[in-house]
């Protein structure tokens, strides 16, 4: 056996160590469900030992490629909103703050749109509508996401208040109740945090007069 085997080698057995006490570890403090998802990594990883002791690569290969799979859904379910597919608030902030900080270098506009359900509306009956209307109508550069509580924020690089505002009117045609913000950089602010909390302010008043 190579060196480069017996480390590779070496490797899966602590994958497997490690799935194995976390799922006891699970299994002790009475989570279950976290127990058997332990249970995953675990049996894929020795499944690859096996296909490689057999000379099998085929089935190596095969679950290889499902762990890669298994992986990157894990990144995706941590990065998305479960229940509307948009970003979860941390990676929201996170690429606010870059967007920003891109628009500062190269001098380039951003607009931010808070958006939330009228209050006429059934939030808790329209806000799945509103996040698939965001899905499928905003620019791939666009990034959207989910704040809870029916509560949305659009990040649009490269786009001036006045193109912000054809987005807001096509998204007010379908959702006639919609009450949203907008925010500009660098004229309201140069970051997200500030960006966002001018529009919650503005969204805010418009949720007053509305009222």
């Amino acid at each position: 056996m190579s060196i480069i085997r017996r480390y590779h080698s070496a490797f899966l057995g602590a994958a497997i160590v490690a799935s194995t006490v976390t799922c006891v570890i699970a299994a002790l403090s009475g989570a279950i469900a976290a127990a058997v998802i332990a249970v995953g990594p675990a049996v894929l990883v020795l499944t690859v030992i096996v296909a490689e002791r057999l000379g099998d690569s085929a089935t190596r290969d095969a679950v290889v490629e499902k762990m890669v799979e298994q992986t990157e859904a894990s990144r995706k379910g941590v990065i998305y909103d479960r229940d509307t597919g948009l970003f979860a608030p941390w990676y929201i902030a996170l690429r606010g703050e870059e967007e920003c900080n891109r628009a500062t270098r190269y001098e380039r506009p951003l607009t931010l749109l808070a958006v939330e359900p009228g209050p006429e509306a059934d939030a808790w009956a329209v806000y799945g509508s509103m996040a698939l209307w965001l899905r499928q109508h905003l620019r791939t550069v666009d990034v959207a996401g989910y704040l809870g509580n029916a509560r949305f924020v659009v990040i649009m690089p490269d786009t001036s208040v006045a193109a912000a505002e054809n987005v807001v009117a096509r998204l007010r045609g379908d959702f006639s109740d919609a009450q949203t913000a907008l925010s500009s950089f660098p004229e309201d602010g140069s970051t997200f945090e500030r960006l966002h909390a001018v529009a919650r302010e503005r969204l805010g008043k418009v949720v007053e007069q509305a009222a």
